[in-house]
């Protein structure tokens, strides 16, 4: 018999997959499963604590700027802690990741390009 994983849903889109169990429930800054608390700037950059159900992580910091992005990583947080990964190797690699290229990004901007 295989193991059931668990569906990470975003608070509000649960409607119609409420059905679905097991599930977690990840928002911006509701009280859900996994949210964040305490969201600021702090030298330029956004940071926020992130709420789970065994725990707090504090001062989080987002590699990539835009609250939408905080939320994102709110996902990819659940995502890690039900594979087992440590709270603070999470944090680095949020830290650390810089978003993904996309074919629209401008990486220079030039009269003469």
């Amino acid at each position: 018999m295989s193991e059931q994983g668990k569906l990470i849903v975003k608070k509000n889109v649960d409607n119609e997959l409420a059905l679905v169990s097991p599930r977690l429930i990840y928002s911006l800054n509701l009280e859900t499963e996994y949210c964040a608390q305490n969201i600021r700037i702090e030298k330029d950059e956004l940071e926020y604590d992130i709420k789970y159900p065994e725990g707090l992580v504090t001062q989080v910091k987002s590699g990539i700027p835009g609250i939408h992005n905080v939320e994102n990583s709110i996902a990819a947080f659940a995502i890690a802690k039900q594979l087992g990964i440590k709270d603070e190797e999470i944090k680095n690699a949020l830290r650390s990741f810089k978003g993904v290229k996309r074919r629209f990004d401008i990486r220079i901007k030039s009269d003469k390009i």
